[in-house]
């Protein structure tokens, strides 16, 4: 079972907050529109980084078609599950996907939104 882990961005001060789910005000931060937060999703990249909902990675797709190393960003499905999107039209694919291998971590879509520009596909 994974551990229930969040962070929040703070939209004011542009300041990443780990672990805040240990926080004695916890419940009081997540009525507060000033944060936005962001779930650990259980996965780890190929360095052993944590993965978050927005956090932005480069990943080996391996499937018969459509073979190559792609960017993207992580979500959460409206279907319930964690995904990955790859680009502004909708394409996107299960982050626990066999196919996928070779995760990087690049960053996150707060202190680096440049990497929400649309994603490079690398042959």
């Amino acid at each position: 079972m994974r551990p229930i882990k969040f962070r929040a961005w703070d939209t004011v001060k542009g300041t990443l907050f780990l672990n805040v789910q240990n926080l004695y005000d916890f419940c009081d931060l997540l009525r507060d529109d000033r944060y936005t937060f962001m779930q650990f999703t259980g996965l780890l990249d190929k360095q052993g980084k944590e993965i978050y909902d927005g956090d932005h990675l480069r990943f080996a797709y391996e499937e018969d078609l459509s073979a190559g190393v792609f960017e993207g960003t992580v979500e959460w499905s409206a279907d319930g599950y964690w995904q990955i999107m790859i680009d502004a039209h909708g394409f996107s694919m299960a982050i626990f996907s066999d196919k996928i291998s070779e995760i990087e971590l690049l960053g996150n879509i707060y202190e680096h939104p440049h990497l929400l520009q649309e994603a490079p596909r690398h042959a």
